[in-house]
């Protein structure tokens, strides 16, 4: 029975990892980065990827409402995916 504590483990290792490559960056010229640099660059790792995606999100949403067609069409694929299933079966 899997209790969760290795998916938070395994989550704890990767960021050591992360930490660990930060600390040991250097610039061009060999030396450490400063406390500011690590900063930028962890905010990077930690952020970059939400804001990508909710540009996406964001894309996708204002076009749909700019076409109900594709609306529509969206609308019928996910009602045909679902089929006759029940909203509480859905695992999302």
């Amino acid at each position: 029975m899997d209790d969760g504590t290795s998916e938070i483990a395994s989550g704890a290792t990767r960021a050591a990892v992360i930490w660990g490559v930060l600390l040991s960056l250097q610039d061009e010229d060999g030396k450490a980065l400063s406390d500011e640099d690590i900063r930028d660059e962890a905010d990077t790792f930690m952020f970059e990827g939400h804001d990508t995606t909710a540009s996406g999100l964001s894309w996708v949403l204002y076009n749909l409402a700019r076409h109900p067609e594709y609306q529509e069409r969206c609308r019928q694929e996910v009602q045909q995916l679902l089929g006759d299933r029940e909203p509480q079966e859905i695992e999302w």
